[in-house]
């Protein structure tokens, strides 16, 4: 059974994928897996025997030789990689490799060991390999089981692998330390059993691991090799990855089952969060395109005008153009100047709002005034598409805002002028101001047109997004800022903006100022 047991410790770390040393306190390799092999690319027996320092890089060299007399003197038991910061380790073949390190020391027969474990963190698919169990079990074949289980407990308490083994005829299930602490557990707290082993597992998930062990148990050459969640005593739930084999009799039957078992919660959460990060750059790359669509449409309307328009008073004869021509021509150019420096005025301010750079000019704000003048601003817009602008509360207030006047009069363009571009002929744009009964202020805008599904309001509040592709669009022009800038200056006013819509119900759009921020007159 010794001999058994050793000889699946050795084979457990000989299959390892990360690479595991034994270093004595001279320094000298003692022992070293097939994973060692690997990741410095020299055979183990060019491994034992030699120095730890082939390893390191020169320059590291000094630092490396007094972490090591530390550690070895006075340093901690037990060193885990953490945060996974990596150090540099240099390969046979001189290339440089990052790796994980995690350390454990131990004092054997009155000679002090560290155990060493190196992962390699080069490449990205190693560093999310994490989200796969890692089957490390560090030791080495030994004589005396007593020196092999030490060894084998060591090695499962430094690479966070717990080790079990089921007998199926009896039912009795062995559980190593390193299980019950994944569990949520102090060794002997219970006597395990697979009807025990059911319970911890994750409702959801029961069914699912049950019948990756009959199917293992039914075709014994099949690994059981599954992830899946389970219940803690305190109520957390944490994510495992076991991993085992089935071995029979001489009649084929199966009799005992053996695996490891390994938390692989945070592996979990680094790929979401991975996975998450990258459907955030391919939004992000998809909304600078859309961006980059409507600026070359935006500006290239008003330049088509201004180099057209300029073109033909340089190539036409002045004295064959009347004055109102001239003057036709002139207003066209000015008209385009003056959209494109409103593009560059939008976008330069949302620059200056990303460097926090905007400050508000605060003063007593009359929002009946402000009101008008928006409304006289878009009324020839509205009146040309058969549009009225009404509002619905006396414009002699008995408050005022305190705020930035301009920039809540660009609030209020941006909103009515948006209702004023996509409500057809003959719809109504509605402003009302009044107090909540928190004796905050509320703007609302309200319209009767196409409206839109509530999932879109979040797609058009993001920057440089509109409803429609720049390919597709059916309205007028704009880059979408609009409200991107609405929402920075709401933030910078400590205000909310609340949007109500539905597809042919019209949408209403209120902006809530805090209590802070009224004046009563």
């Amino acid at each position: 059974m010794v001999k058994d047991f050793v000889s699946l410790i050795s084979d457990l770390v000989g299959i390892a994928n990360d690479a595991a040393l034994l270093v004595d306190e001279n320094g000298e390799i003692v022992f070293a897996n097939a994973g060692a092999t690997h990741l410095t690319g020299y055979e183990i027996q060019e491994l034992i025997g030699a120095s730890y320092e082939m390893l390191v890089p020169k320059e590291s060299l000094p630092s490396h030789k007094g972490l090591f007399k530390n550690h070895m003197e006075s340093g901690p038991s037990k060193h885990l990689m953490g945060a996974r910061r990596g150090i540099d380790l240099i390969t046979k073949d001189g290339e440089r490799r990052q790796v994980g390190i995690s350390l454990a020391k131990q004092t054997s027969l009155g000679q002090k060991f560290v155990g060493v474990v190196l992962t390699d963190y080069t490449e990205m698919e190693i560093a999310l390999s994490k989200l796969r169990a890692n089957d490390l079990l560090l030791t080495q074949t030994i004589t005396q089981l007593k020196r092999a289980q030490r060894r084998f407990t060591f090695a499962q308490a430094l690479s966070g692998v717990g080790s079990w083994d089921w007998d199926i005829a009896s039912g009795e299930l062995f559980w190593s330390d390193e299980v019950y602490t994944i569990f949520g557990l102090k060794p002997g707290d219970i006597q395990p059993t697979y009807e025990a082993f059911l319970e911890f597992i994750h409702p959801e998930d029961r069914a699912q691991v049950e019948t990756a062990v009959q199917n293992t148990l039914d075709d014994p050459t099949e690994r059981y090799d599954i992830i899946h969640r389970i219940f803690l005593p305190s109520g957390e739930v944490r994510i495992v990855r076991e991993m085992g084999l089935v071995e029979v009799d001489e009649g084929s039957k199966p009799v005992l089952m053996v695996g490891s078992v390994q938390d692989i919660t945070e592996a979990q959460q680094l790929k979401q969060k991975t996975e998450n990060a990258l459907m955030r750059e391919i939004e992000a790359s998809r909304t600078k395109t859309e961006f980059l669509a409507n600026l070359s449409h935006e500006l290239r309307t008003p330049l088509n005008a201004v180099i057209g328009f300029s073109t033909l008073l340089k190539d036409t004869q002045l004295d064959n153009l009347d004055a109102q021509s001239v003057a036709e021509y002139a207003t066209y150019i000015h008209e385009a100047g003056t959209h494109l420096h409103h593009l560059v005025d939008d976008i330069l301010e949302v620059s200056r709002i990303d460097l926090g750079i905007v400050e508000l000019k605060e003063a007593d704000v009359d929002l009946g005034k402000v009101v008008q003048t928006v409304q006289a601003i878009l009324n020839s817009r509205a009146l040309e598409k058969g549009i009225a602008i009404i509002y619905d509360f006396d414009l002699d207030l008995p408050f005022r805002l305190d705020g930035d006047e301009l920039r809540i009069k660009q609030m209020l363009l941006n909103l009515m002028g948006n209702s004023a571009k996509f409500c057809p002929h003959g719809s109504v744009i509605t402003v009302r101001v009044r107090l909540r009964e928190d004796n905050g202020i509320q703007i609302e805008v309200a319209d009767n047109g196409p409206g839109m599904e509530q999932e879109q309001v979040e797609t058009i509040l993001g920057r440089f997004n509109r409803a429609e592709s720049a390919l597709t669009r059916t309205f007028e022009g704009g880059l979408g800022l609009g409200l991107t800038l609405t929402k920075a200056y709401l933030s910078l006013h400590d205000a909310t903006m609340a949007i109500e819509t539905a597809p042919g119900k019209g949408m209403k759009v209120q902006l809530n100022f805090p209590p802070e921020r009224t004046i009563n007159l």
